[in-house]
């Protein structure tokens, strides 16, 4: 992802000794407005047709990536370049969900200089051994103490942003302070490195941002789905649970290793994991399935929990789930992939108890048929398959919901973003509704 930022976002020292006028007038033709401002970059661009793009920005103290979403196209808002300490010119580079490039500009940033190195003593210490991460939802908090050192290096490092600056001992040499980190997700990595004047590394840490969960709401009377419970399956986690070999279905003689990790995806820009995006989809979903009277459970509310595929299936019988929905994000060769899958147990003898395979590939297609139309998505696969062990032990109404593809650049992008995410969740929670319909004809 560096790698390819680094390509991207190509400077020019000309620009630094153009005058403002020529760089806005450079600037206005590719339809991306950039300025500096008290704030930091100002910009400001359309995109006829795009909800969603991508901005990147870079210069020799910071760089970063974060999505952007405008209903009409017209995107407006500040780069607050926080960590640029020195003058320097700055790329802004505008980029398509599917990381193709759209438009650039650039602009020489002016900023005085705040910070400069001094000398460290001759007994200064080559060597941090109490370096703290302490992590916040999109900050990150440092501690540690280099005696002999009064000004120091910290270089920190993640996917969507990175960047280096000058920090300054508060006394006898104790640093301490704290990354302002907007671009980041819920769990993403930072890295923080501490250099000495000389470029020679003290210290280097490793800590994941914070998932803070969002208040999941109370289920209101007399709504739509007043009585009918749920039970919301955030697929996979990062805490590790027993790894052992289980019968595939029930009265199986083929059995499996299951350790609720295995065959996670992970996102080609992002790099986040399939377990972090599932959870924020799942806690949009139970919001919107309280809003309309349901009763709504989930089989982990975090990262910190292991559950089973067993466990997640016993868990939505024990709370006498009517409908068992499985959150997922899907993997493909293809980079271009944009589909919904809905997938529901097909030989299982639960699942024949549960109701014939005609209605349940119709509910399923309720269920599909209203997230196309809330995410736009054109396509989409209902299938009974035997290949999922969740599915297959469960005792209700049963769909592993595949939301879009982590390993599609665009998909990836969207699906970590609060709007596309608020989408996917309005489309499972009215698809319940859809189910409650086909139920209900089902029974005539």
């Amino acid at each position: 992802m560096m790698k390819r930022l680094s390509m991207l976002l190509v400077f020019s020292l000309a620009f630094a000794l153009m005058p403002l006028a020529g760089v806005f007038a450079a600037q206005a033709a590719s339809g991306l407005s950039v300025e500096q401002t008290q704030e930091g970059i100002a910009y400001s661009f359309s995109v006829p047709g795009r909800e969603f793009v991508c901005l990147q920005y870079q210069n020799r103290n910071e760089q970063g990536m974060m999505t952007l979403y405008s209903a009409q196209g017209l995107f407006q808002g500040v780069l607050p370049m926080r960590y640029t300490q020195s003058p320097s010119n700055t790329q802004v580079t505008v980029l398509s969900p599917a990381q193709h490039h759209l438009m650039s500009a650039s602009i020489a940033f002016d900023v005085e200089a705040t910070q400069a190195f001094v000398k460290a003593q001759p007994d200064a210490v080559n060597k941090v051994n109490d370096l703290t991460l302490t992590a916040g939802e999109k900050e990150m908090h440092w501690a540690f103490t280099a005696s002999g050192h009064e000004t120091l290096m910290l270089q920190f490092s993640s996917v969507m942003q990175k960047g280096q600056l000058i920090i300054t001992a508060k006394d006898n040499g104790h640093f301490s302070g704290s990354l302002s980190l907007p671009n980041l997700y819920a769990r993403d990595l930072v890295t923080i490195t501490i250099k000495d004047q000389k470029g020679r590394v003290l210290a280097k840490e490793k800590e994941r941002t914070l998932f803070i969960a969002p208040d999941p709401g109370e289920t209101i009377k007399d709504g739509p789905l007043s009585g009918v419970i749920v039970c919301i399956d955030p697929g996979h986690q990062q805490a590790p649970v027993e790894s052992k070999s289980i019968p595939v279905m029930p009265g199986s003689n083929k059995s499996v290793f299951s350790d609720g990790k295995s065959g996670m995806a992970q996102g080609v820009v992002t790099f986040r994991k399939e377990s972090i995006a599932a959870l924020e989809i799942s806690y949009l979903t139970c919001i919107e399935l309280r809003k309309l009277g349901a009763e709504v459970y989930m089989t982990r509310w975090n990262e910190e929990t292991g559950v089973t595929n067993l466990n997640r299936a016993g868990y939505a019988e024990e709370v006498g789930a009517d409908y068992f929905i499985r959150v997922h994000l899907n993997m493909s060769a293809r980079r271009d992939a944009d589909a919904l899958y809905v997938y529901s147990p097909n030989t299982s003898p639960y699942a024949a108890l549960v109701v014939d395979k005609q209605t349940y590939k119709n509910l399923a297609q309720a269920l599909l048929d209203a997230m196309k139309a809330e995410t736009g998505v054109r396509h989409g696969v209902v299938r009974l398959s035997d290949k999922f062990i969740g599915n297959n032990w469960a005792k209700m109404p049963t769909f592993l919901v595949e939301t879009g593809f982590m390993s599609a650049p665009a998909n990836d992008v969207l699906l970590s973003h609060p709007v596309y995410q608020q989408r996917v969740a309005l489309g499972m929670a009215k698809g319940v509704i859809e189910m409650e319909k086909v139920k209900a004809a089902s029974l005539e």
